[in-house]
């Protein structure tokens, strides 16, 4: 999963904001077909503010409690398609990496605002 909006989705995937809704639908229908999953999220706090995390989960839960509390958090790695696609969205990806950079870099990602 890779947000909780679908100005999100579309902001971090590249994908129009209108497929929001398809990862959610491919867990009911995982959920409801009785097949073994797992849900993960890239849910790092310098990508994903607060609110829009605890949404995600709840969004979740409405599916299923256990779905939500079996959630795989995942942060951000920089790896060479990860530095690639932020740069290509005007993110720093050097800026949002520094350890100084752990407290202004989730609005600027979360907003939209290029570097």
């Amino acid at each position: 999963m890779k947000a909780a909006t679908p100005q999100a989705f579309s902001f971090r995937t590249g994908a129009s904001p209108e497929f929001y809704e398809l990862p959610f639908r491919a867990v009911e229908h995982l959920w409801s077909s009785g097949a073994r999953f797992h849900v993960a999220a890239m849910s790092d706090p310098r990508i994903m503010p607060r609110e829009e995390r605890e949404r995600l989960i709840e969004r979740l839960a409405e599916i299923d409690r256990s779905i939500a509390s079996s959630l795989e958090e995942e942060v951000c790695d920089p790896y060479e398609t990860t530095l690639v696609r932020m740069a290509a969205r005007g993110l720093d990806p050097c800026a949002f990496f520094k350890a100084s950079a752990w407290r202004s870099a989730p609005a600027q990602v979360a907003s939209g605002v290029r570097a």
